[in-house]
């Protein structure tokens, strides 16, 4: 890494946990600071997911260790680590030898469940209906070969309304970094391409327990 980035993280402590639930409403409170610090730039990482979990551990980095500090003062996280459920690390620069990944939204993969499926073919039928045209449904893409994802479960601060987020996770090259996040601290496919570092070890030292949560 070329610049100095700084980072803090939030261990999950109850051995039985909804990590996708807890990763979606931290998502969340960053959320809405973010809609409240338009100059912020914070990224989300995830030092313990594997192809089986999203892991109980998640990360906040930036290039501003003052935009940390004072999101991590949020009420909820200080709530939750008051009550015994998150222990939160202090506010860290992140180390020279990091290599870089990025969590992507991919909200296209929504398109593969059922659910999703309907409700598209529902609004295509509404609005083929009120153009006057007849409806043919595509018939779905199958076989397709899909990479690991995990899904975190949000409430948008602006509508209340509830969201699944679709995630996986990318390697990327150390020239092909940029630190653009969306309001979740996200990448995407094409608008959003911030990085963030492999914090896998960092969290391994500050939580030693989080090589066995990861499972």
């Amino acid at each position: 890494m070329t610049d100095k980035s700084f980072f803090f993280a939030i261990h999950y402590i109850p051995a039985k946990v909804d990590c996708g639930l807890l990763a979606g409403r931290c998502i969340s409170t960053l959320h809405g600071y973010l809609l409240n610090h338009a100059d912020a730039q914070i990224g989300v990482a995830f030092p313990c997911w594997s192809n089986k979990s999203i892991g109980r551990t998640i990360a906040f980095v930036s290039e501003h260790s003052s935009h940390l500090t004072q999101f991590r003062e949020r009420t909820y996280f200080q709530t939750m680590q008051g009550d015994g459920l998150f222990e939160l690390s202090p506010v860290l620069e992140v180390p020279d030898d990091c290599a870089e990944v990025r969590f992507i939204r991919n909200q296209n993969l929504a398109k593969l469940f059922v659910g999703e499926r309907r409700r598209r073919l529902a609004r295509s039928k509404r609005r083929a209906a009120e153009r006057g045209e007849l409806f043919v449904p595509k018939a779905p893409v199958v076989n397709q070969e899909i990479a690991p994802f995990h899904c975190a479960l949000i409430q948008s601060a602006s509508n209340a309304q509830n969201y699944v987020l679709h995630i996986q996770k990318q390697l990327c090259d150390s020239r092909d970094t940029t630190k653009t996040y969306s309001h979740y601290g996200l990448a995407s496919p094409n608008s959003y391409r911030g990085s963030v570092p492999e914090l896998s070890t960092s969290i391994s030292t500050l939580f030693p327990d989080s090589l066995y949560l990861k499972r």
